[in-house]
């Protein structure tokens, strides 16, 4: 197995122990060092280019604009290769930590899963970045004007995939709500459809999968998501964190004004 290299970059010396405590029960990550001064990151980073960045945001809040001062100073270091993933005590900086493009936002205290989740998709992301990009962009070319049949019996029912509003589990089969108000029962199992249906349909709950175009509000506090033209909020799940970490960060990266 492929390991890949790692830096810890926090100020506060017993919270990058228990971030070094978790990255050493990964199999597929390798601790190279611990900085807990930026002069010595940037000297690091230069050095030694790992390819992931552990960078922990200081609990005080005076010290939040020299954070993302230094993000910026620590994007201008590193290799191409590398990816910063952000660890917080709580998801306040979140938007601001993904409009400056790093790969991850962990809330403390970590979980292990959610790590390995998201060196799994460095590994997809930075290995085969070429086929990635290629995939994304033939998905967005074509969904809009995919039909899909549900068959039933003899009985066929005929969907654009933009109509789907969002699709939710009931037991083995699946509701799906559409834009014009109706609800069909497709006997298949929301597993099914999230092999089945490409980007921007995005799997936020062990219940939920959403189309993506149709988000207009997204509470990070909350973990819901608000759909358009319908009063219905929509939950997301830890254990599907990271889905709504990279539809932010594809969101901030269209035509995009913050206000």
């Amino acid at each position: 197995m492929k390991k890949y290299t790692c830096v810890i970059l926090d100020e506060d010396i017993k919270n990058a122990n228990r971030i070094h405590k978790i990255i050493t029960s990964i199999t597929s990550l390798e601790c190279i060092a611990i900085a807990s001064k930026p002069k010595d990151a940037v000297e690091l980073i230069a050095s030694e280019s790992p390819d992931i960045i552990f960078y922990s945001l200081a609990k005080s809040l005076e010290n939040v604009n020299f954070n993302f001062n230094f993000l910026n100073e620590l994007k201008a270091t590193i290799a191409a290769h590398s990816a910063i993933m952000i660890t917080a005590n709580s998801g306040e900086y979140l938007q601001q930590a993904l409009r400056n493009n790093v790969f991850d936002y962990f809330i403390t205290p970590l979980v292990k899963k959610e790590i390995q989740q998201a060196v799994k998709r460095y590994e997809e992301q930075f290995t085969d970045k070429h086929k990635l990009k290629t995939s994304i962009s033939n998905s967005n070319n074509t969904h809009q004007n995919t039909v899909i049949c549900l068959k039933s019996y003899g009985d066929y029912k005929y969907m654009l995939s933009k109509e789907i509003l969002y699709l939710k589990a009931d037991n083995n089969s699946t509701d799906i709500y559409l834009s014009t108000g109706e609800k069909i029962s497709a006997f298949k199992t929301l597993k099914h459809f999230e092999q089945l249906l490409p980007y921007p349909f995005v799997r936020i709950h062990n219940s939920y999968i959403i189309n993506s175009e149709h988000i207009v509000r997204i509470h990070t506090g909350k973990n819901i998501c608000y759909i358009k033209d319908i009063n219905t909020k929509i939950p997301y799940s830890r254990s599907h964190r990271n889905n709504i970490l990279s539809l932010l960060s594809q969101i901030s990266r269209e035509n995009y004004i913050e206000v």
